[in-house]
């Protein structure tokens, strides 16, 4: 199936932006799937969105955003892309009624940020609660997501150990969490290892960590990102760039293209 407009651009873009917000910089290229038939149906704009609900910080200033686009006929190349004058509220959601609403501005918080978005100045969820996401923009579909941020990664108590060249330890099992992306950065080795694991049917997760020939005096930091149900479900797309192929739209949202989900992050100095 092709459809003839830019969503499918505007996609891959987000799928970058995603990347810059999480942590990710590999993109992968190899040759894909190509279409079954030609889709002539009527091209409908409709918002492109990636919003990052988080409870960290940068230099003090609030990470979640919203980032905007609005798809447009692949052969319409006049204006610009990315949105910078929608409407974009965030609620805290209680028991189905919405309550404390913030409405975010596009900046970058000082230029703290390496592009600008839709952010509050003192947002910042807490982990386990459910927040209520709106964006309107005139002229096109409004979009509202759902989102529940994972609570803060626990690693089982004694269960960290660091014995025959393996860093090993046992994250206890959390029903808000549903994807983990386990990295370990060490001075000289910038990603000594990475790995992302769902959350099992039952039980902990057990992770174990190959650490090789490395220089025992050294200081790791380990970071752990636990992803929501709606992240776990977009980054199980196939997001990577592969030029000449067709690629069919991917989205956790009803009325619009991308993603709004919530993310927890844990930060632990390791000494080796």
């Amino acid at each position: 199936m092709i459809r003839h407009h830019s969503t499918i651009i505007a996609a891959v873009f987000l799928s970058v932006v995603f990347c810059m917000a999480t942590g990710c910089e590999k993109l992968f290229t190899g040759v894909g799937p190509q279409p079954v038939y030609l889709d002539t149906s009527p091209f409908e704009p409709r918002l492109n969105v990636l919003g990052v609900l988080r409870p960290d910080c940068l230099e003090g200033f609030p990470q979640s955003f919203v980032y905007l686009e609005q798809s447009r006929d692949i052969l319409d190349d006049e204006g610009a892309w990315e949105i910078t004058d929608a409407d974009v509220t965030v609620s805290t959601l209680q028991a189905d009624t919405t309550a404390d609403s913030l409405k975010f501005v596009y900046t970058d918080m000082d230029s703290v940020f390496s592009f600008k978005a839709f952010r509050h100045r003192d947002f910042i969820p807490e982990g386990g609660e459910k927040y209520l996401v709106a964006c309107r923009k005139q002229g096109m579909t409004p979009v509202q997501a759902v989102v529940q941020i994972p609570r803060a990664v626990v690693i089982k108590p004694q269960s960290e150990k660091l014995e025959d060249g393996r860093l090993s330890f046992t994250i206890l099992r959390d029903e808000t969490a549903f994807l983990y992306e386990i990295i370990l950065y060490i001075e000289g080795d910038p990603e000594l290892y990475t790995e992302t694991i769902r959350r099992p049917d039952s039980g902990d997760i057990e992770v174990s960590i190959l650490l090789n020939d490395m220089n025992r005096e050294k200081t790791g930091i380990l970071l752990v990102y636990v992803y929501d149900r709606n992240f776990a479900e977009y980054k199980s797309y196939n997001v990577s760039i592969k030029p000449n192929t067709f690629r069919s739209d991917y989205s956790t949202l009803d009325s619009a293209y991308g993603c709004i989900g919530g993310i927890n992050v844990l930060e632990k100095e390791v000494q080796f």
